[in-house]
Order: C-alpha cells, then structure tokens, then sequence
C-alpha cells in the first residue's frame, strides 16, 4: 500500500531536517522555570505580554514566548548565539527584576553549541544555570 505525500508545511520541513538541521540546530536557547504564588500569578500574567512586545526588535532573538501551567510559568527563547541572548537579558533586565519580585526563578537552562555555552558560563554564572551542550 502506497501512503501520498504529506502536504503543505510537512512536505517543506522534510527538506528543512535533511538539508539545514545542522545549521538551524546551531542557535542558543535559555530554558527558565518560575514558580508564582498564586495571590502574585495575576500580576506576573499582566507584565508577560510587555516582555514580548521588548523583545519584538531583538534582531538575534529566534522566538520568545511564555507557556503556564498551574503555578510554573516557562519562557520559550532562542537567539542567534551567546551574545544575542546577553543582549536579550540586559534589555529586559529591569522587567526582569520585577518578575522576580513576584516569582522565584526555581531553575535555569541554557541549551547550545560548546562553543556558545563557553561565552555564556562567566556571564551567567550567578544564575547557576545548567547547561546542555549540543551534541553532533
């Protein structure tokens, strides 16, 4: 039995995987998890839409985004390289800091090539992040 060919965007992102994965896989993501009280999570969903609209002239950032579950709100960024993503954290480092009023950052990623996560260690260090190298 013969299945047809996937259609529309699947047909693309084959050609996407077989030819660019390596290239495309090469950008750095930062992966932080918060936990909001409950009395404070209003307030935190209120500033989140204002993080994105900062990030919106970011020129390395790849995407930026916010998904929630219960009391755990995760940031889903990506960016060009290292510093692309120390940009990113010194424009947003005020709002930054009041998030951080409201929510306890309880753990941090930050997933990329050796190379990339090697220009971030020092910079990020107080953050105690872990970090996930790339593997080729």
């Amino acid at each position: 039995m013969l299945l047809a060919k996937p259609s529309g965007l699947a047909l693309h992102s084959e050609k996407v995987y077989h030819q660019g994965m390596s290239q495309l896989s090469r950008f750095v993501s930062l992966h932080p998890y918060f936990k909001v009280p409950s009395d404070k999570m209003p307030y935190l969903k209120a500033i989140l839409p204002e993080f994105a609209a900062k990030t919106l002239n970011e020129t390395g950032n790849l995407f930026y985004e916010f998904t929630i579950n219960d009391d755990e709100v995760f940031c889903r960024e990506a960016y060009v390289n290292a510093e692309a993503l120390l940009a990113h954290l010194d424009n947003v480092s005020a709002m930054l800091a009041q998030a951080l009023s409201m929510a306890e950052l309880v753990r941090i990623e930050v997933h990329g090539p050796a190379a990339e996560l090697a220009k971030l260690k020092e910079p990020l260090a107080h953050l105690k992040p872990a970090w996930f190298e790339l593997h080729s």
